[in-house]
């Protein structure tokens, strides 16, 4: 499923992250610190970091914020890569006050997916559970837990609300301006698509309007609807990346941003590949305005 754009930001990790690259787009942001959970942190098989507690947050070269700085950083910017593995709301507020924090006139987070352990019930009760128990009950615990997980959403606005909030104004220098960026979760499944699109590799809930990897999808676009809403009303923009992942869900004709493979070294299922953070990364400049915007 990785794609040789691997290559090419493999190529630019090379150079180091203190050294200059040629700059692209219109970028204005002269510090940059990245914030999140694993989907920020960018859990997967691409090479790890080397800096300090790089490893054990599972950063890495194939990040979104790891992709972005190398593409859109201008020639003097400075990058703190906070983003950690495994964190809920809480533990990224925290990020904002680790001493690298610095002070960004850009942040990038995301948050939410790991609250109550969202990404994790989801994986296990509506994904793997499908190849251990019978329909039924496969059904029942999948069901039970979207019903859960709605109830989840609903507590989560007031402590990303307060984050986006510590983001924007922690070390913030007078008169200085600063760009916070939320990002959402992608829908993991076609629900349209067809048996023979689908992986082998993992267990597949049963497609089509209504079914279990619909009610998967809805689930995720209500997290997504309360991040949005926090972001909105604290002044903060949001990057939808679900729009970015049309045409490469799990299940569909073309190529997968989700890794499927778990034989794969390092493999994280239910988070990008490298080239779904790269995805992530665009929808974070067009969210910026510095790329416009998908073709409808």
């Amino acid at each position: 499923m990785l794609t040789n754009s691997i290559l090419t930001f493999i190529l630019l990790a090379a150079a180091g992250e203190g050294t200059a690259i040629e700059r692209r787009g219109n970028a204005a942001f002269t510090s940059y610190t990245a914030l999140g959970d694993s989907y920020a942190s960018g859990n997967g098989p691409t090479p790890l970091l080397k800096g300090p507690g790089d490893a054990a947050c599972h950063r890495t070269q194939g990040s979104y914020p790891y992709q972005f700085n190398l593409k859109y950083r201008t020639r003097s910017s400075t990058f703190q890569f906070l983003a950690c593995t495994a964190t809920n709301t809480t533990e990224i507020t925290e990020q904002v006050f680790d001493r690298h924090f610095g002070h960004p006139d850009l942040v990038t987070l995301d948050a939410g997916g790991n609250d109550g352990n969202f990404i994790s019930n989801s994986l296990a009760n509506c994904i793997a559970a499908e190849a251990v128990l019978n329909a039924t009950a496969y059904e029942a615990l999948c069901n039970a837990w979207i019903v859960q997980a709605s109830a989840l959403e609903q507590t989560l606005k007031p402590n990303i609300s307060a984050l986006i909030k510590k983001a924007q104004t922690h070390n913030l220098l007078r008169h200085q301006k600063r760009k916070v960026v939320v990002t959402g979760y992608a829908q993991p499944f076609n629900i349209s698509g067809l048996p023979s699109d689908c992986p082998t590799t993992i267990p597949i809930p049963p497609l089509g309007p209504g079914n279990l990897a619909d009610r998967v999808n809805l689930s995720v676009l209500a997290l997504n609807a309360v991040i949005e809403a926090a972001a909105y009303e604290n002044g903060a923009l949001y990057a939808d990346i679900d729009a970015a992942f049309d045409g490469h869900r799990v299940c569909d004709a073309g190529e997968d941003f989700f890794q499927t493979d778990s034989s794969a070294p390092n493999a994280a299922l239910a988070h990008p590949t490298a080239d779904g953070y790269l995805a992530v990364a665009e929808a974070v400049a067009r969210a910026l305005g510095l790329v416009g915007e998908l073709a409808s």
